[in-house]
């Protein structure tokens, strides 16, 4: 009988990862935030991403797990921990984001997030 894991049995949670390969319609860098693309219909409307950027903050969905130079497919992780700068992993944040903090795509830097409270949030948006 296999053994079912609980978060937080012994202490140890578990965060499972999850991720979903969709056609991404431009260049990205490993760690960036993707976003819906509601202009790129090439498997269908909402089947492609791009680089998050302020337009439309809260189609913002997952972290890009490799780097694009152009078009192509990108598998995005849209579940679980992430992993650090330090083993190759690293979303990309802004340096004041905290653990618990709600994010928003940045007005100053497409595919980064900030905190939703932040100066540099995007106006309009429900938790700015």
């Amino acid at each position: 009988m296999a053994i079912h894991k609980i978060d937080g049995v012994d202490g140890t949670n578990h965060f499972p990862k999850k991720f979903v390969t969709l056609h991404c319609s431009g260049a990205v860098t490993k760690g960036d935030w993707v976003a819906i693309d509601l202009d790129d219909s090439t498997n269908g409307l909402g089947a492609s991403v791009e680089k998050a950027t302020t337009a439309l903050p809260q189609l913002v969905f997952g972290v890009a797990t490799e780097t694009l130079t152009a078009a192509g497919e990108l598998v995005v992780q849209v579940a679980g921990k992430y992993g650090t700068v330090e083993s190759g992993g690293g979303a990309e944040v802004a340096t004041s984001v905290a653990a618990g903090d709600f994010l928003v795509a940045s007005t100053a830097a497409a595919g980064t997030a900030v905190e939703a409270d932040s100066a540099t949030a995007v106006a309009g948006n429900s938790q700015a």
